[in-house]
């Protein structure tokens, strides 16, 4: 009895959290007020050893680079939007047209990113004083038409 309990309360919370993360959605290119900085960037993707699924790097750019996304390598996209939330998080917002197809299809296409290893952005790559580190996770792709947003976690 008490186990059925447990799994009701766990389907309620389960149920409950994809509702929110239904209804607060995005917008366009607006994250959200909650925004503490934002900066434009060029991602690699791959765990610790650079293959497979998730973050190996990350470098901050200029927007006048995403006119030719031809130089980007096969496991590299841009980033209009790379930045840190006041709650603590961290999201990756870009669109299909600024990654090769091969990254799109592997990475994006489904309903979530994987990070398999954590990531630390060392310090001063993004104008962060100190070094930063994203959580390894499943993390879900919101959509709005060709704009995709992921948010991600830092340990703490």
């Amino acid at each position: 009895m008490k186990k059925n309990n447990l799994i009701s309360i766990i389907r309620f919370f389960a149920i409950t959290l994809f509702v929110i993360s239904l209804t607060i959605g995005f917008i366009n290119t607006d994250v959200s007020t909650d925004v503490k900085k934002k900066v434009p960037v060029k991602i690699t993707i791959g765990n610790s050893n650079c293959s497979g699924s998730g973050i190996c790097g990350i470098i901050k750019v200029n927007k006048s680079e995403f006119q030719d996304v031809s130089d980007l390598g096969p496991l590299q996209l841009y980033s209009y939007s790379f930045g840190a939330t006041q709650s603590g998080s961290f999201f990756i917002q870009t669109s299909a047209d600024l990654m090769s197809e091969q990254t799109y299809t592997q990475y994006f296409s489904g309903t979530n990113f994987v990070m398999e290893n954590d990531y630390t952005i060392p310090a001063n790559t993004i104008g962060n004083k100190k070094a930063i580190t994203l959580k390894s996770g499943s993390y879900t792709i919101q959509r709005d038409g060709e704009q995709i947003l992921i948010g991600l976690l830092i340990p703490g």
